[in-house]
């Protein structure tokens, strides 16, 4: 019941907009939205599901040759059959192990922010901070996380 490999299906659509920012420093100003479907098969049955993902950003060029990029996503991910995971309290030596047949929900809110700059026409460098926030009507899935780096991308064949 609990493998989670499997198959997935993706669907969407992405729009993005160029804006006109006149004599501002700030140029190549693009924002965007998209819409998302997945269709998750999990060869275990507790990890099956369809999720639905709204997204948003804006990107744009700053001066000294910085580029800038906030996102954010919000997903819904209901699960097609009950968790066998135990809801709380969660059982201690010699207590019934309960499970409620609740399928499990979930909603998933991603931030993203990087701020980059070309180290000629191969190099990249950037700062990137991404904060998730996983709320879960099972709690083992509830998380929250922060990842901040420092990244060099080398890219071959492509401008930059």
């Amino acid at each position: 019941a609990r493998r989670r490999s499997g198959w997935a299906l993706d669907t969407g659509i992405d729009h993005a907009w160029t804006l006109d920012t006149g004599t501002l420093p700030v140029h190549d100003l693009a924002l965007r939205g998209g819409y998302a479907f997945t269709q998750f098969e999990a060869h275990g049955r507790e990890y099956s599901y369809q999720a639905h993902t709204v997204s948003v950003g804006a990107s744009a060029q700053l001066p000294f040759g910085l580029g800038a990029d906030l996102s954010g996503a919000y997903s819904y991910r209901p699960y097609r059959h009950a968790s066998t995971y135990p809801d709380p309290p969660i059982p201690t030596n010699g207590s019934p192990y309960v499970l409620s047949g609740v399928r499990r929900r979930e909603q998933t809110f991603v931030v993203e922010a990087v701020l980059s700059r070309p180290l000629g026409e191969e190099l990249t460098l950037s700062a990137r901070w991404r904060y998730v926030d996983n709320p879960s009507n099972r709690k083992v899935f509830d998380y929250q996380q922060q990842i901040v780096g420092l990244y060099l991308d080398f890219a071959l064949g492509r401008e930059l």
